[in-house]
Parts: structure tokens; C-alpha cells; sequence
């Protein structure tokens, strides 16, 4: 539940938004996103099978936001 306080309380003052909160939400579009283009591609929506060049570098660039998120979670409430 402390992501959920965490989230709302981002949206609800008028400090800058920490380290901790952009690595969170980033975390969590990264996160939600990979899990989406793998539904898509597990769902088979569309007519080809396997994933193409567009899926393969939407999962890229959502790895590179995952993983940038995850590594500013740990910075704490300093400001971005």
C-alpha cells in the first residue's frame, strides 16, 4: 500500500516530484507496458506470429525505462 500512498501523494502536493517518486512510476510503465506487448504477442492479436521489429524495440526501450526506474527507486526524496 505504500506505493498507492506514495502515488497519491505525488499528484496531491505542490513539492517537485523525488527521485523515488519518478523512479516508481517509470517502474511501473516500464513494468505494465513489457507485460502488454507480451499479451498482445501471447493473445495473437494481429495476423502474424512472433514478435516483429516493433514489438522487439517497444520491448527495448520499455526494458531501458524499467531498468532506469528501478535504479532511481533507491535515491530516496531528493528532488529530480
Amino acid at each position: 500500500m505504500r506505493i498507492l500512498s506514495t502515488l497519491l501523494h505525488m499528484f496531491t502536493r505542490e513539492e517537485p516530484i523525488t527521485k523515488r517518486q519518478l523512479g516508481l512510476a517509470m517502474s511501473i510503465v516500464g513494468g505494465v507496458g513489457i507485460v502488454a506487448v507480451l499479451a498482445i504477442e501471447l493473445l495473437q492479436i494481429g495476423r502474424q506470429s512472433g514478435i516483429g521489429p516493433a514489438q522487439a524495440f517497444a520491448l527495448f526501450i520499455l526494458t531501458i525505462i524499467l531498468v532506469v526506474g528501478l535504479t532511481l527507486i533507491p535515491l530516496g526524496d531528493v528532488p529530480a
